[in-house]
């Protein structure tokens, strides 16, 4: 028996902004990323009908970050996509 899901639950590696073929850091590079994942039919009709809860880990801005206030040029891009397709 099918039965819809509840909860869209995203725990990091959104996407992977550090593929090796992908060493441009910069705002467009980030929000070309999520336009890439939301532009997939069946992602956005599960983002339609499902209710969406997220967290970022360091994929999401650079392979192993942890340091945003010393990398902010990484960081301040990055977390602006987040929040134009994430939200919150």
């Amino acid at each position: 028996m099918y039965r819809r899901p509840t909860l869209l639950l995203l725990l990091g590696d959104i996407i992977y902004i550090d593929h090796p073929n992908d060493f441009s850091f910069d705002g467009a590079a980030y929000l070309r990323r999520y336009r890439q994942l939301w532009s997939d039919a069946v992602y956005a009709s599960m983002r339609r009908h499902v209710p969406m809860v997220a967290a970022f880990d360091d994929h999401e801005f650079v392979n192993n970050f942890d340091a945003p206030t010393e990398q902010s040029d990484l960081f301040r891009p990055a977390l602006a996509a987040w929040r134009a397709y994430i939200g919150r």
